[in-house]
């Protein structure tokens, strides 16, 4: 199975014109700890990955599964 999720959450940080820190500031994260999720070096837990699908406004369905770039 793809692991769409990387790249997902960096093509909507972009789409929407934020920057890293914003976003890891938003979701009261660390900015490395956001860079390791857009890079695929870490993955969050499922309370977090719920966080990060309604602050892009998408479903974690979404997220996993389908090519949002």
């Amino acid at each position: 199975m793809t692991n769409y999720f990387a790249p997902n959450i960096k093509a909507l940080r972009k789409r929407k014109e934020l920057t890293q820190e914003k976003v890891a500031d938003d979701l009261m994260i660390k900015r490395g700890t956001w860079g390791s999720y857009e890079e695929g070096r870490g993955e969050p837990h499922y309370n977090r990955l719920i966080a990060i699908a309604r602050y892009f406004e998408v479903t974690t369905d979404d997220l996993l599964t389908q090519e949002m770039q």
